[in-house]
C-alpha cells in the first residue's frame, strides 16, 4: 500500500478528517473501521464496529462543521447532509497488511512528494482544489475539478464525482493503524544499513512453527530477503502493546490529517546500535 499526501483543505482532506473525528467518538478499546464518502450534496458514513453504543451523528456532524467551518465554506459546503449506514455489534476479522515505505523524512511518503508539499504546491493550486500529491515513478496530482496541466513528467487525475476517506483514516489502532506505525518505526532504522530507498513490508499477527512472526520484506539491497527478515526479528520484538504505550498513549489521531509531515514520536532510532549485518 502506497500512501499519498492528502491536502487537508480539500474534499479528500475533509472526508478523511471527518472519518477520524467520528472514530474518536467510539471507545478506543473497540475495533472499528469507517469510511466517509462525499457525493457533493451529501456524505455517506459506512463501516462497522464491535461497539454497541449507537452514535448520534446529527450532533457529531454539527460539532465537526463548527470546528472546520472555514475550510468547508471555502469548498462550498454550507451544511453537512449525512447518511449513516454504520453497522454496530459486528465482529471484525484481522487482516495481513502490506506497506510501501521510503527513505525519507516521513517513511510513509516518498521524499519527492514531501519536497512538493514543502515547495508550496498546495497553495499554488488552491483555486483548482488539489486533493492529493503522490510520487511513484513520476509526480501524480489529483484535482477536484478538471485542470489542464501540461507537464509531461506529471500525471494528473480528476475526482469530480465522489471522494472517499482511505486507510489509515477512520481505522482504529487495532485495525492496521498500529501495524502501519510500527512498520514505519522498524523500517526507519534500516534504510541506511541496507543502502536502499524503498522497502515493501508485510506484517501479520500470525506465527510460524518456530514461533516467529510471519513477516515479509522486499527491497533492492545487497542483502538477501531472509537475512533482512532474520535481522528484523532479532532486533525488534513486535510487541505492539508496548509500542502503543510508549509512543501513542497521548497521541491524538484526529490531528493526523493536519500533521502528515510533522515529526512523529515513533520515528526515532533507539535500536540502531543493535543492527549489525555481515
Amino acid at each position: 500500500m502506497c500512501m499519498r499526501y492528502i491536502n487537508p483543505n480539500s474534499r479528500r482532506g475533509i472526508v478523511n478528517k471527518l472519518s477520524d473525528y467520528i472514530l474518536s467518538q467510539i471507545d478506543k478499546s473497540k475495533t472499528t473501521r469507517l469510511q466517509v464518502t462525499d457525493f457533493k450534496t451529501f456524505y455517506v458514513v459506512n463501516g462497522n464496529t464491535n461497539s454497541d453504543k449507537i452514535l448520534d451523528l446529527s450532533v457529531i456532524k454539527e460539532s465537526f462543521y463548527k470546528e472546520n467551518k472555514e475550510v468547508l465554506t471555502s469548498l462550498g459546503v454550507k451544511q453537512i447532509n449525512l447518511i449513516d449506514i454504520i453497522e454496530y455489534k459486528e465482529p471484525i476479522g484481522q487482516l495481513d497488511h502490506y506497506f510501501d515505505l521510503y527513505n525519507s523524512e516521513r517513511p510513509l511518503y516518498h521524499q519527492h512528494t514531501i519536497n512538493q508539499v514543502r515547495s508550496g504546491l498546495e497553495s499554488h493550486y488552491k483555486q483548482s482544489h488539489l486533493n492529493s500529491i503522490n510520487y511513484t515513478n513520476r509526480l501524480e496530482l489529483e484535482f477536484d475539478y478538471p485542470y489542464n496541466y501540461t507537464n509531461l513528467d506529471t500525471y494528473n487525475t480528476t475526482e469530480f464525482m465522489s471522494v472517499s476517506s482511505e486507510f489509515p483514516y477512520g481505522y482504529c489502532l487495532n485495525m492496521g493503524r498500529l501495524e502501519l506505525f510500527y512498520s514505519e518505526y522498524v523500517c526507519n532504522h534500516l534504510f541506511a544499513s541496507l543502502a536502499t530507498d524503498r522497502m515493501e513490508f508485510m506484517i501479520t499477527k500470525q506465527k510460524n512453527d518456530d514461533e516467529d512472526l510471519i513477516i515479509s520484506v522486499n527491497s533492492i539491497s545487497i542483502y538477501s530477503k531472509e537475512k533482512i527478515k532474520s535481522l528484523i526479528l532479532d532486533v525488534f520484538d513486535f510487541n505492539l502493546g508496548k509500542f502503543q504505550s510508549m509512543f501513542l498513549e497521548d497521541y491524538n489521531l484526529t490531528t493526523e490529517i493536519e500533521t502528515q509531515l510533522s515529526s512523529k514520536p515513533w520515528l526515532i532510532k533507539d535500536r540502531s546500535s543493535d543492527i549489525v549485518l555481515f
